[in-house]
């Protein structure tokens, strides 16, 4: 059997924290016991909504939803301070998500506005300079994907990369990562993160 290859995902160059997608997963720690709401858009649509309830006799203490498969109304439960993963394998079209609870007007989370409890994290593909601008705080960056090197054993991608985004920048502000390396982002201040490759690496 033929394996299945995203072309979309292949032919992307720019991402948004904002958004998820194929490539990109998005985490957030809901800090207070609560009954959430939560809306999945696209463009500004809802296509979905679903439940989270946080409490203290939830069984796992992380949950990984792909919210590609959640059906219409779902419920989850996860512990208080416990760390919630979205993502979206295979979608083609992101999705952009909030979180709202009764006793919350203002919501508790919304994708488009990361801060602190949340995750970013997103897998880049084409070897090349990528662009990394932090919309919210004004501060910019550069990513180096470098090539993959040939070798006779498979190549095995190093740890995910930690940066930090402050409001005075990135932490570390230099990156380079190796072929396959996810980079995931933290926040100290609300953010939203805009990246695109801007000199793809040709091989040799």
């Amino acid at each position: 059997m033929k394996g299945y290859i995203n072309e979309t995902v292949l032919r992307q160059i720019r991402w948004d924290s904002a958004v998820l997608d194929g490539m990109t997963v998005i985490g957030h720690v809901f800090a207070e016991h609560d009954r959430y709401q939560i809306d999945l858009r696209q463009g500004k649509d809802i296509a979905k909504t679903f439940h989270l309830v946080v409490d203290k006799s939830a069984a796992k203490n992380q949950l990984d939803i792909d919210v590609e498969l959640v059906a219409e109304g779902a419920v989850f439960t996860v512990p208080r301070s416990g760390m919630v993963s979205f993502r979206a394998a295979g979608v083609r079209e992101g999705y952009t998500m909030s979180a709202r609870s009764p006793g919350n007007k203002r919501g508790a989370f919304d994708s488009a506005q990361l801060t602190e409890g949340s995750v970013f994290l997103v897998t880049l593909l084409r070897a090349g300079a990528y662009s990394l601008t932090n919309e919210r705080a004004g501060t910019h960056a550069q990513i180096v994907l470098s090539h993959p090197k040939r070798k006779r054993t498979p190549h095995r991608p190093p740890e995910p990369m930690t940066v930090r985004c402050t409001d005075k920048g990135f932490e570390p502000d230099k990156i380079e990562l190796q072929p396959l390396q996810t980079i995931g982002f933290t926040f100290t201040e609300p953010s939203r993160l805009l990246l695109e490759l801007v000199k793809p690496e040709t091989t040799r």
